[in-house]
């Protein structure tokens, strides 16, 4: 006969997962999953029991389901919807001592799994660098969720001598991450902009969720007890992660646009006076167009679509530094596909060139509206701006594809833009060829916005795009890491 077991703190995701997990390992014969509200989510074969472990009637549930293995995953770091600090604690803490005071009433139990966390170890200056099961830390927590889990797992300890004949296991357990996952960390690392401490870059151990569930079932399935730190090899310093997020990449990107895009904005109708009586300058500024003006702005935002076409290219080359780094075959050899991996990657450039584009066109909108005093001009270069996404990631594709093909050469990514800024810059100067300039991405493209968008050019790009990203990736797919 298989295991029963008792989950708690299924209303979170953590619980409610692990619990669906675990209700499909052919060892286990019952899974309920305890909270004081019921799962948001699909609870697969788990049988839900409404209780709440701080009050004393967990003890009839463990003896009416014969419970034989219980999983304590309701210490939270978080209060949520639950309520306060007063509340949160007493979930913790005084939630933790009824169901302790239960399972040691219990005949039938044999077998304790506690979710912990290293956060039990503090974070006092004058703590070691790297902590192990046996060490305390200098100075105990006085406070918060670390002051909880001491408690807790002081009571843990107790526990296990009153009832030796109970494989009593504590898992501490590093920071979760997952795209699920909603932790103090995990809201950090989402903002928009991560505020860090100046002259202070902190190490980080993480560990993901699925590893996570790999050892609960692991604890729950083998005969092991004890204490153990649970967390992934090594360590990731937080400007690494950011890094990783491409985070700092996109912002700085996006400003720098801005930027750009309000100095040309400030030009206003000026345009004439500032090229003066020059043919050639004039030729180049406006693409020979008979309106100075509206030829200028269209060489403007032609000219941002070219420095984001930098972001685009250096974004789809970022895999191969992760390869480089030795990251990529680490990731690879774990449960996520070469085919998600690069996926976000492909997710982060198209997203970091939109906003990009975008924050340039508001900035040369806010520029010209603050010269001109028309204020609907704010908004007005945002969508021409934005009509230059095509031949960008056209670009980015081409980068792709280099490295999908041809890794080691990375640099050669960056000829079709070197290409690109001679042929649109210089092309009508020079008096190049036609055929010559067609392979310019941006050749194709109208003058805009003094000329109309062609949708059927944009299509036509955007159909290369794919096209050109879909190769390269599938030659990442068939080609080794390294």
């Amino acid at each position: 006969m298989g295991k029963v077991v008792l989950v708690t703190g299924v209303s979170r995701d953590l619980g409610r997962k692990f619990a669906r997990t675990l209700a499909a390992d052919p060892d286990v014969d019952r899974v309920i999953g305890v909270d004081v509200v019921p799962p948001r989510g699909d609870i697969g074969a788990v049988s839900f029991v409404r209780a709440d472990i701080r009050n004393p009637v967990i003890a009839k549930v463990i003896a009416k389901e014969d419970v034989d293995t219980v999983v304590h995953m309701s210490v939270i770091a978080t209060p949520g919807t639950a309520g306060g600090r007063n509340t949160m604690k007493e979930l913790n803490v005084i939630g933790t001592m009824q169901l302790l005071a239960a399972c040691q009433r219990s005949a039938s139990l044999q077998h304790l799994v506690v979710k912990s966390t290293t956060t039990v170890y503090g974070a006092s200056s004058r703590d070691p660098a790297m902590f192990t099961e046996d060490m305390q830390p200098r100075r105990a927590p006085r406070s918060g969720y670390a002051k909880d889990v001491a408690e807790i797992e002081g009571y843990v300890r107790g526990f296990a001598r009153r009832r030796p004949d109970v494989r009593v296991t504590t898992l501490r357990c590093a920071n979760v991450l997952g795209p699920d996952v909603v932790s103090p960390l995990t809201s950090y690392l989402r903002l928009p902009v991560v505020p860090t401490v100046l002259g202070y870059d902190a190490r980080l151990q993480v560990l993901h969720e699925r590893d996570l569930y790999r050892v609960l079932q692991h604890a729950v399935g083998h005969e092991v007890a004890g204490t153990f730190n649970i967390a992934g090899d090594g360590i990731l310093m937080l400007s690494q992660a950011l890094r990783r997020l491409q985070r700092p990449t996109v912002l700085g990107w996006t400003a720098g646009l801005w930027l750009t895009g309000l100095a040309y904005g400030t030009i206003g109708d000026d345009v004439e006076s500032l090229l003066g009586d020059n043919e050639t300058t004039v030729e180049l500024m406006t693409q020979g167009l008979a309106d100075p003006v509206a030829g200028f702005y269209a060489t403007a935002l032609l000219m941002l679509a070219l420095i984001t076409s930098g972001f685009a290219i250096s974004s789809a080359l970022r895999p191969r530094a992760e390869e480089e780094a030795g990251h990529a075959e680490l990731l690879l050899a774990t449960a996520v596909s070469r085919r998600r991996w690069l996926a976000s990657y492909v997710v982060v450039t198209v997203g970091g060139v939109l906003l990009v584009l975008a924050a340039g066109g508001l900035g040369t909108g806010i520029g010209y509206a603050l010269v001109t005093g028309d204020g609907g001009a704010v908004l007005e270069y945002v969508g021409p701006a934005l009509a230059y996404a095509p031949p960008v990631l056209v670009l980015s594709a081409l980068a792709r594809l280099v490295h999908g093909v041809l890794p080691r050469l990375g640099v050669l990514a960056w000829l079709p833009l070197i290409g690109a800024v001679v042929v649109m810059l210089l092309g009508p100067v020079l008096r190049m060829p036609g055929r010559v300039q067609g392979f310019s991405p941006f050749h194709h493209l109208p003058a805009i916005p003094a000329e109309d968008v062609s949708v059927g050019v944009t299509l036509a790009l955007l159909a290369v795009a794919t096209l050109v990203s879909f190769v390269g990736q599938f030659a990442f797919w068939r080609r080794d890491i390294g």
